[in-house]
């Protein structure tokens, strides 16, 4: 059997359009296999941000305590060795010292408090930038569609075909 130059080139054509089919379909896929690990990273990383949040809430907490009792204990020292001393405390440089050491107290338990604050502020940016970078990661996954992208491809290569053999037929040369 013998083939006609337009059936010779329905059928390359067709082949042609079917590889530029598999692989716009192949591309895509990849492309929203790539979107979809953005997006389960981002997760993942908006999780452990959730943690390193209660870390630093821990954190805090155990510095505050850590500093309340290192005051505690130095009140009690300065109490017990004024006593030893038979030196009265309801006035003059004991209770100003006393009194001073409350205030310094007051100023660490604040920067301790301060830099909890700053720390869980820049954990909530950073867990909210990985929920953005989710979000657009997803609505870019939901615009790919491998099997439309296969059939653009497709029809594409069938019509860039078509327009090449009614050049060719209605041409001077064939």
């Amino acid at each position: 059997m013998t083939l006609t130059f337009g059936q010779m080139f329905a059928a390359t054509s067709l082949f042609k359009a079917g590889m530029a089919s598999y692989g716009a379909t192949a591309a895509a896929t990849t492309e929203l296999s790539y979107y979809h690990h953005i997006i389960q990273n981002a997760q993942n990383n908006q999780i452990l941000t959730m943690a390193e949040i209660r870390n630093a809430e821990k954190r805090g907490r155990a510095e505050e305590n850590a500093n309340r009792l290192r005051y505690k204990h130095m009140k009690a020292s300065q109490k017990a060795g004024w006593g030893s001393r038979n030196i009265l405390m309801t006035g003059g440089t004991p209770l100003d010292i006393l009194l001073s050491t409350n205030v310094i107290e007051a100023v660490d338990r604040e920067a301790i408090a301060a830099n909890t604050d700053n720390e869980v502020f820049g954990l909530n940016i950073k867990k909210f930038n990985y929920k953005n970078e989710a979000d657009i990661a997803s609505a870019k996954a939901s615009s790919i569609s491998p099997s439309r992208a296969g059939s653009m491809a497709f029809m594409s290569s069938l019509l860039s075909s078509a327009g090449d053999y009614a050049g060719y037929k209605y041409s001077k040369i064939g």
